[in-house]
């Protein structure tokens, strides 16, 4: 004997139907989304690599300029806080085998 359960029932069987889609649609669009975002983190992130890569070969070139370089002077006007001094035992041994 074949019993038709649901249409005469008393069953909502559309909420029931649905319910089961969303049970079994929920983990996997949560998955999708943490894959989403983690996608657009990366994403992010290779751009800002690539825009300080950008700064950095701009700042090259510009130190690479040679018109640039030979504008540049040094000057100091008081030697001592630059001067130098040697110790140890060393620079006598270099001197004397240079004379």
């Amino acid at each position: 004997m074949i019993k038709a359960t649901g249409l005469g029932s008393g069953l909502d069987i559309d909420s029931i139907v649905a319910g089961l889609v969303n049970a079994e649609r929920q983990p996997v669009e949560q998955r999708l989304n943490r894959l989403g975002a983690s996608i657009d983190a990366e994403v992010s992130a290779f751009g800002q690599i690539s825009s300080v890569l950008a700064g950095l070969e701009s700042a090259v070139q510009t130190l690479n300029d040679r018109a640039l370089v030979s504008q540049r002077t040094v000057s100091n006007s008081d030697w001592n806080a630059v001067a130098p001094t040697v110790s140890g035992s060393g620079i006598n041994e270099i001197v004397q085998a240079n004379p």
